[in-house]
């Protein structure tokens, strides 16, 4: 279907019937031509006069012309809850999965990373409770476990959860279910890579004071400060220093 040649012909169509209410018995609603979010203004030659279907239907070609355009995604998406007092609008199931896929990638594309509005915003205590609430309980599918197990964490996402776990002390009660519980992978054999993986963590690359050293072992040395102190701060939340690449 040529999207704007329909729309064309919608809006040929409307500017006939001009810019006066006064001179039509029926509903209509404004609309501009070019959408203001495309830099259109509010000029009459920018307007139009239409029906509510005629408003409906130019507002879902005007996304099917511009489908990777958040804001005529949005305003069509609007369309759907607008003024049903005078006309009812009905949507296919086709249209509605349709436009909700394609808010859901479009909106997960604005919020990803440092476009999230609460990127950077240390979250309250009560948030924190909210949230752990909130997730308690949940029962996660198998292929979610496999994407959790699957998924790659940055350097800065490890150090971040390293020092979110240092200095927790756990009740007897959880220490009991800890020491009582069967591990995921118990019974799996460990592959050659898993084990080459696992020989690779004990010699862990860290920064200390923006210098980077092959391991702890070579930052004491070269610094003159025992290992144990020198992993006491990259594992303490102090020295910011000083963690592990």
């Amino acid at each position: 279907m040529n999207y704007k040649k329909v729309y064309d012909s919608l809006i040929e169509r409307a500017k006939a019937r001009g810019l006066s209410r006064n001179d039509l018995n029926y509903y209509t609603e404004r609309h501009h031509i070019i959408p203001r979010c495309l830099k259109g203004s509010n000029d009459t030659s920018n307007l139009a006069l239409l029906t509510g279907r005629e408003h409906y239907l130019c507002h879902w070609l005007l996304w099917k012309m511009n489908p990777n355009d958040y804001k005529m995604l949005l305003a069509y998406n609007m369309m759907l809850y607008g003024n049903k007092q005078y006309f009812e609008r009905k949507v296919s199931s086709k249209q509605y999965e349709s436009l909700k896929l394609k808010f859901s990638e479009l909106q997960s594309i604005r919020t990803t990373g440092n476009k999230n509005p609460n990127f950077g915003k240390p979250k309250s205590e009560e948030t924190k409770m909210k949230i752990g609430l909130g997730n308690k309980g949940k029962i996660r599918t198998e292929e979610m476990k496999d994407k959790l197990r699957g998924r790659a964490l940055s350097d800065l996402h490890k150090h971040h959860i390293s020092l979110g776990c240092t200095g927790i002390k756990h009740s007897e009660e959880t220490k009991e279910k800890l020491r009582g519980r069967l591990a995921w992978n118990k019974g799996i054999p460990i592959s050659h890579e898993a084990l080459f993986k696992l020989t690779q963590c004990k010699i862990k690359r860290c920064s200390i004071d923006n210098v980077e050293y092959a391991s702890s072992t070579d930052a004491s040395k070269t610094l003159d400060i025992k290992k144990n102190t020198i992993v006491k701060r990259i594992r303490s939340r102090n020295f910011a220093n000083y963690f592990y690449l």
